[in-house]
């Protein structure tokens, strides 16, 4: 990152934050980022795997975390994050730009990232997906344990450790079912 590169933000709650992939960042996450709607709520790999972390509509908010992007325009760092993620152009929130007004949290990511002094800001902007339905979310804890006990072994063990990997100040309603029911205490892997 040059001294007259834009300074982008990313936003992370899940396995971004530990597993960054190919995504360069520019130092460590950092602890203060936006208060965000985040939960379980969405199954990967088709409706087959585990629950991951999204914004989700009426849950309580919780700190998401952010780093700095080391990339030299916006496109760049976009691109990056839809190819680590693994989704299309909407896959990805951005700010400023439309986002702010039409997704859930882009309001307050738009004043945080303002009072930050960012460019830019980007994350992972896919919704609650749920039994292979998307905007569909498990209706309740309870719904999301009996989901994960249904989980072949080798799924369930790798929604244990997203889970358990999960940033320690991303405590959902979901998560502390997690752990008093399953006993997926969390393991902060280092960011």
């Amino acid at each position: 990152m040059t001294s007259t590169s834009p300074k982008i933000a990313c936003l992370g709650w899940g396995s971004l934050c530990w597993q960054p992939k190919e995504l360069r960042t520019a130092g460590g996450w950092q602890l203060d980022g936006p208060m965000l709607p985040l939960e379980f709520t969405r199954t990967s790999d088709e409706g087959k795997g585990r629950l991951t972390l999204v914004v989700t509509p009426g849950v309580p908010e919780v700190q998401s975390l952010w780093v700095l992007l080391d990339y030299e325009s916006l496109e760049d760092a976009r691109e990056a994050l839809m190819v680590r993620e693994g989704c299309l152009p909407g896959g990805v929130g951005v700010w400023p730009g439309p986002d702010e007004h039409k997704r859930l949290g882009g309001g307050t990511i738009a004043a945080w990232a303002r009072n930050k002094g960012f460019d830019h800001v980007l994350w992972t902007a896919l919704g609650p997906k749920f039994m292979n339905e998307n905007g569909r979310q498990p209706t309740s804890a309870r719904e999301a344990v009996d989901y994960l006990r249904s989980r072949p072994p080798a799924v369930f063990a790798q929604a244990e450790e997203y889970v358990r990997k999960a940033p320690l100040q991303v405590r959902t309603t979901f998560r502390t079912a997690f752990e008093e029911r399953l006993g997926w205490t969390p393991h902060q892997p280092p960011l």
